[in-house]
């Protein structure tokens, strides 16, 4: 429901975004982008973090804790290689 909140109000921030993610795809560089949802303060989480790269998550927010986390994963561990998984701390 989010995804099409976003998409159907988002205008030319989100009508970009299909050619933004192709000129990545065509670059020949590694990367990844990372999409997460609302930023909020608090702790890191002691649950695994929500995390696809092919649909939403069902929490609608991350604490900035859990992004640093996950961010220092993907440089570390490159588990989504030419992907660009959402990301969100799990629902408590």
């Amino acid at each position: 429901m989010i995804s099409w909140l976003i998409q159907t109000l988002g205008g030319d921030v989100v009508k970009d975004k299909p050619a933004e993610y192709a000129i990545w795809e065509e670059s020949g560089l590694d990367w990844t982008l990372v999409r997460p949802p609302r930023l909020i303060d608090g702790p890191r989480s002691d649950k695994p973090l929500e995390h696809d790269a092919h649909r939403s998550t069902r929490s609608a927010s991350i604490t900035r804790a859990d992004l640093g986390a996950f961010l220092l994963d993907v440089v570390e561990r490159d588990p989504y290689p030419r992907a660009a998984p959402f990301v969100a701390t799990p629902r408590r």
